[in-house]
Order: C-alpha cells, then structure tokens, then sequence
C-alpha cells in the first residue's frame, strides 16, 4: 500500500487559484450537456450519486457551460427539474460521444500483451466516460470485458486487463498524478465489465488534505 505526503496549505490554495485558468486553456464544450464527474468524497460535496464499493469517490452532477463545467448543486439540480435516473441517462449519452473520439495509447508489456491503455484528451469530461455505457464495449478488443480503471484525474485514464497484474506496476505513478491534480478525480482502482463499475481497491493509503 502506498503512502503520500499531503500538499501543503499554500500549494494547495496556488493550486485552486490556478484552477479556472487551467480550465479555461481547456477545450470549449457544447453548452448544457448533463455530466457525471468522478471525484473524490472529501471535497465536500453535498450532492453526489454513490458509487458501489467506493469509500472515497462519488459521482457529482456538472453541466458543461461555455466558461467550463459547472459543478450543480442540490438547489441547481432541482432547477432542472429532472430525476436522478433521468439525469445520469442523459449523462451517459454525453459520456458515450465523448468516449468516441478518445484514442488509448495501448503498451505492451515484454511477452507482447496489452499491458495499459492511456486516455488523455484535455476535455475536462473526460474522467466521465469510465462510466458510459459504451465503456467496456471500446476496450474489449483489446483487454476482453473484464477491466480494472485508474482515474487519477479529470483527464487522465489507465486501463488495464481484469486478466493480468500489469496494474501494480503503476501504483506510484497514479498515485502522483493524483497528488498533483488540480482537479484530482480518485485514487481508487475500479473495475469495469457488462454489469457495471464498482471499486475494487486503491492506490494509497494516505490522501490529500482532508481526505479520510
């Protein structure tokens, strides 16, 4: 299990003074599309969807404006006037188009097996598609349905085979990336096949400030 030493108070406070710049040299999206973001239980989010067997991660409603993403809470999300089962639907559909347009870097390890598949994209929905209902579908060429998920941040995504222990080989490398994340998505491994997305483990046993 790894450990990681917490940012200080002034980085992290640099950090999110940084953010909407950070966001702002990011791609424009449509406006008004329904987004469900991964992102970690201690940022004190009141309105966030569970995800199952998570202890640190929860799903939290955003909708894409011509600024960024705008992160709703319960009394901009009862503004829309629509159900929780309703939202993630149409969030799904945003995910699913999204997913489409992502190309994984695919790693192979020294007997010639698909080791990891890297998604970047500067599109801050990008951390969403690990939950499109087209996820799977994409990688089982080449990992087969059954995949575990690393999401250390908003647009960054390693995926490796259920199959092969290649995915502790990067502990350290995601738990970094995750450390240093403006917008840091989780620090837990997820695994992805036809019945859904659950957490399975994580990277860490420490965290950032605040986080249990």
């Amino acid at each position: 299990m790894l450990l990681m030493k917490r940012p200080s108070s002034l980085r992290r406070k640099v950090l999110l003074f940084l953010a909407p710049l950070i966001l702002g040299a990011a791609v424009a999206e449509e406006s008004g599309k329904y987004v469900l973001l991964p992102e970690p239980s201690f940022m004190w989010h009141k309105h966030g969807q569970k995800i199952p067997g998570s202890r640190r991660t929860v799903l939290i409603p955003a909708l894409t404006t011509s600024a960024g993403l705008r992160e709703l809470s319960p009394e901009a999300f009862a503004e829309l006037g629509v159900s929780w089962a309703a939202f993630s639907k149409t969030a799904g559909t945003t995910a699913d188009a999204h997913l489409k347009t992502l190309k994984p870097v695919v790693t192979k390890d020294s007997e010639g097996h698909a080791a990891v598949a890297v998604v970047k994209s500067k599109s801050a929905i990008t951390a969403s598609v690990v939950f499109a209902p087209g996820f799977v579908a994409k990688f089982e060429p080449i990992f087969g349905d059954r995949l575990l998920v690393a999401i250390p941040d908003r647009f960054t995504i390693y995926v490796f085979p259920r199959a092969l222990s290649t995915h502790k080989e990067y502990g350290k490398r995601l738990a970094a990336l995750y450390e240093d994340a403006v917008y840091p998505a989780s620090l837990e491994l997820f695994e992805a096949d036809p019945q859904g997305v659950r957490v399975v483990g994580s990277f860490s046993g420490g965290g950032r400030n605040g986080e249990k």
